[in-house]
């Protein structure tokens, strides 16, 4: 799907209004959208599935490091095609990754391998903010 995707959104994230840091980990829909949605070029969208359908890109049989605790996403990139659509929920804290569909947690990953090209993209899509800016890889 993420490759059939007719259309890509970035969209800002803020925890859950019941949510604080060390609680147990709030389920990734549970985010709550922060802003309008930035809409992905053309090839900022093939460079994004690229980097999410590459092996490489992620760290396998390891633990998920979660330095923030359970992750606190900040970023979701939707996928769409028709009336299907995918999740990618980022948490840049602690380098975790989760995938959703239909408001289901289809997997979650160690992104750490690609966290360097993961942190650039959203830089370049969310610029005027101040919390994205500073995330380093």
């Amino acid at each position: 799907m993420l490759r059939n995707a007719t259309e890509v959104t970035a969209w800002r994230l803020m925890p859950p209004a019941h949510w604080q840091t060390g609680m147990p980990a709030a389920a990734p829909e549970e985010f709550q959208v922060a802003g309008d949605p930035v809409q992905l070029s053309r090839g900022a969208a093939y460079e994004l599935q690229q980097l999410l359908a590459t092996p490489g890109s992620y760290r396998f049989f390891a633990p998920i490091v979660e330095e923030c605790g359970p992750p606190d996403y900040g970023v979701k990139f939707s996928f769409i095609n028709g009336g299907d659509e995918v999740d990618v929920y980022v948490c840049f804290k602690c380098r975790a990754l989760a995938v959703t569909r239909s408001d289901r947690t289809n997997g979650e990953a160690d992104f750490d391998p690609s966290a360097s090209r993961l942190v650039a993209i959203a830089q370049e899509l969310f610029p005027g903010d101040a919390e994205i800016m500073a995330i380093r890889p």
